[in-house]
């Protein structure tokens, strides 16, 4: 780990392995420094020292190699395009259930009676292998992101599949003997509904092209 500074505005580089990553330690004022979450990174254009705002996105922080998945572990996802991502300084870390503040690890969860849809429709709930109603903490961190995006006119999410907050195509099916059913998650349908652009882990050539459209 090293420091350094930019613009003056101190930055601690995080080294997650394979690529450096910039992350603001500081509180700021006057300035754009992003605080979202245990797990978020700080971006490297600021309003008011040279240049306008550059146009950001958000991607779920597992597949920058952030350990915030339900078990503790992550799933990296590396390619060229994600490199040039980093090295852009426009990647926003996002970890829905992280940001509402659940613990890490925690016990796994699953949507019942439907996908995230349904659990703004108020037909669904998020529960743990346990029995115990986390459809709310799956709200919160849904909507934090959300807030994140309009702030910062964030028109690109670049999500987990499978999980039930951010499960673009397919969710687990709440029998925790990992099936899936097509469906969406939590974070991943609020954020859709308000005209953001969301695709998987999968599909990164074509958030790649997304992004360009949004930067023109």
């Amino acid at each position: 780990m090293t420091y350094g500074r930019q613009n003056n505005i101190e930055v601690n580089f995080m080294f997650q392995g394979y690529l450096p990553i910039k992350l603001i330690t500081i509180s700021c004022t006057g300035i754009v420094c992003f605080t979202h979450s245990a797990v978020s990174l700080g971006v490297s254009t600021y309003p008011g020292y040279g240049g306008e705002m550059e146009k950001y996105f958000i991607i779920s922080a597992c597949l920058l190699g952030k350990r915030v998945r339900y078990d503790g572990n992550a799933l990296l996802a590396s390619g060229s395009i994600i490199e040039k991502w980093i090295a852009s300084g426009r990647v926003i870390l996002i970890c829905p259930e992280v940001d509402a503040g659940m613990s890490n690890p925690r016990a796994p969860a699953e949507i019942l009676k439907g996908d995230g849809s349904g659990v703004w429709a108020g037909t669904a709930l998020v529960v743990e292998d346990t029995g115990i109603d986390v459809t709310e903490y799956f709200k919160k961190g849904a909507q934090m992101d959300l807030e994140l995006c309009k702030k910062h006119n964030i028109k690109v999410a670049v999500l987990t599949d499978s999980s039930p907050s951010c499960g673009i195509s397919l969710i687990y099916d709440s029998s925790f003997t990992n099936k899936k059913n097509e469906g969406v998650g939590v974070t991943a349908a609020l954020l859709k509904k308000n005209g953001v652009v969301v695709l998987s882990q999968n599909n990164i050539e074509s958030a790649n092209k997304a992004l360009q459209r949004t930067s023109s």
